[in-house]
């Protein structure tokens, strides 16, 4: 397979996993592939060892080598990469750093819920990706950024550095509610968004005066004071 037909082929997964159809979805080809390959590598560099282990200089050994080595690796970065990224924006993900996490996915699930993302869950106004939906600032650099961040999270978890109460990096953008609320009816009819429009949509004022809290109120730990979401 060439590169010329392998990175279209990768473009039409990404675009899978963003408007996945009834039956195998983008993810799910890309883990199909990715174990495929990983099991293709593993036969051919047994094949040389056992094959060509009297001449493993020979130039088909060393063309081998570089397909296992080196040409299929790459294959495998960009369905990786494709996997960690879809998987990473699921509520699961999210979820799994534990006990940081805990009360913020049980606010979610409770169906008494009084704050704006129990609420939304609770309403499924958000089918999927609930956490990535709405601490994501869209677009390449944004997603760039979430994703570095992401990583602060993970030394955080696994160094036992991570405190509560966890805090936004920087403000919250009301771009990220205006992305879904500023087309809909309700929102445009509404006196109180008639009258403020402007300074919302220019950040003068946050959504959260209005509509706080978006998530439960957390007690601080022993340790530092820090982190961020």
């Amino acid at each position: 397979m060439s590169l010329q037909l392998f990175f279209p082929i990768v473009t039409q997964l990404y675009a899978a996993t963003e408007a996945p159809q009834e039956g195998i979805t983008g993810v799910e080809l890309a883990k199909i592939l990715g174990l495929g390959l990983g099991v293709l590598t593993l036969a051919l560099i047994f094949f040389v060892i056992i094959y060509h282990r009297k001449s493993p200089l020979s130039q088909t050994a060393r063309w081998l080598h570089f397909l296992s080595l080196c040409v299929i690796p790459v294959f495998l970065l960009f369905l990786g990469n494709l996997v960690a990224y879809e998987e990473a924006k699921e509520l699961e993900f999210c979820a799994s750093c534990h006990p940081v996490m805990d009360p913020y996915v049980n606010d979610l699930k409770d169906p008494k819920t009084t704050t704006l993302a129990g609420i939304h869950n609770q309403r499924r106004l958000i089918q999927e990706a609930q956490c990535y939906s709405c601490h994501v600032g869209y677009g390449i650099n944004g997603t760039g950024k979430a994703k570095m961040n992401g990583l602060i999270h993970l030394y955080k978890f696994y160094t036992g550095t991570d405190s509560h109460p966890i805090k936004l990096y920087e403000t919250y953008s009301n771009s990220n509610c205006l992305r879904c609320h500023a087309e809909m009816k309700i929102f445009k009819e509404s006196p109180t968004h008639d009258a403020t429009g402007l300074e919302v949509v220019i950040s003068a004022m946050s959504c959260m005066d209005c509509h706080a809290p978006a998530h439960p109120e957390q007690v601080a730990s022993k340790q530092t004071e820090g982190g961020g979401k």
